[in-house]
């Protein structure tokens, strides 16, 4: 399953907002797509964390233009 927000403009806060969902148990969701975002240092500081998470499933992570 993939996700494309791509020029969304979500920010760092968007991220953690996503980051939350996405670590839930029951998301399946393994392709994300967050270019042209401007998520900054903080929102990959939330990444990064997510990565770190047990349930987070996402296996292509696609930052290009952030």
């Amino acid at each position: 399953t993939d996700l494309n927000l791509w020029g969304n403009n979500i920010g760092a806060e968007g991220v953690e907002h996503l980051v939350r969902a996405l670590q839930h148990k029951n998301c399946r969701m393994t392709i994300l797509s967050l270019g042209g975002n401007e998520i900054g240092a903080k929102g990959m500081d939330h990444l990064v964390s997510a990565l770190q998470h047990e349930n987070f499933r996402v296996t292509k992570l696609n930052l290009a233009c952030i």
